[in-house]
């Protein structure tokens, strides 16, 4: 929160200044951060929220049965921008189940880990892409694991145990170079969602070769007792 506050102080303070005011080209530069730095002001408070309200318990989900497929498909429209302005394709994997659960968690389940796939992309190689595909054992009738797999940069061995910590971001020194900005809140976000729904989250990663998240997750829901003893009678 101070690093966009300290800019937009300093950026005002030079909207006080003559020689600022009468260039076009420095006020532009000027009112540009302004605006970038609010814009990104504006997404971390936002996402402070979000994480605040997981823990909320009045912040009832809606539990019912997902299409994934269709999930995916949403997610996929709404990071393609984004996907084509750094040439990644978004590739949903055939046959996806359906899942049981809240659809706004699955939703920025999703959105986190195919948006952060798409900013850490290897533009070195001749085609990046992220997919949201099923993998593992496809006969259980309870559980499913979803993978989110990408070919992109990937994380060294010494920081996957804390990628999914609130704050940590494993190539924050890469900002620059690949125009990234973020909170390191985004990874924090999924696991609580993936919580949320009673699932589990793991990742594995290889620099140069990319990232695979395994999210499992229920695909029916829970019986209670009372169910489950009039199905057993």
């Amino acid at each position: 929160l101070r690093n966009p506050i300290g800019t937009l102080l300093f950026a005002a303070a030079a909207l006080t200044n003559d020689r600022v005011r009468s260039d076009p080209a420095r006020l532009d530069k000027v009112t540009s951060t302004i605006r970038s730095n609010a814009e990104r002001l504006s997404w971390l408070v936002d996402n402070l929220q979000r994480l605040a309200r997981l823990g909320d318990p009045l912040d009832v989900p809606s539990q019912q049965h997902i299409e994934l497929e269709a999930l995916a498909a949403e997610v996929a429209r709404q990071l393609e921008e984004m996907a084509a302005a750094r040439g990644v394709s978004i590739r949903i994997g055939r046959d996806l189940p359906t899942l049981f659960g809240d659809p706004a968690h699955l939703e920025l389940i999703l959105l986190n880990l195919v948006s952060n796939a798409i900013k850490y992309s290897d533009s070195e190689k001749p085609e990046c892409f992220v997919e949201i595909a099923v993998c593992g054992d496809t006969s259980a009738e309870d559980v499913c694991t979803v993978c989110i797999r990408d070919n992109g940069l990937g994380i060294a061995d010494a920081d996957q145990p804390a990628v999914f910590d609130r704050f940590f971001r494993a190539h924050s020194h890469l900002d620059q170079e690949l125009g990234n900005s973020g909170s390191g809140l985004g990874l924090a976000i999924a696991v609580e969602c993936v919580k949320a729904l009673g699932g589990s989250i793991r990742c594995e990663s290889a620099v140069g070769h990319g990232t695979t998240f395994f999210v499992t997750l229920p695909r029916r829901e829970p019986q209670s007792p009372a169910r489950a003893n009039a199905a057993a009678s």
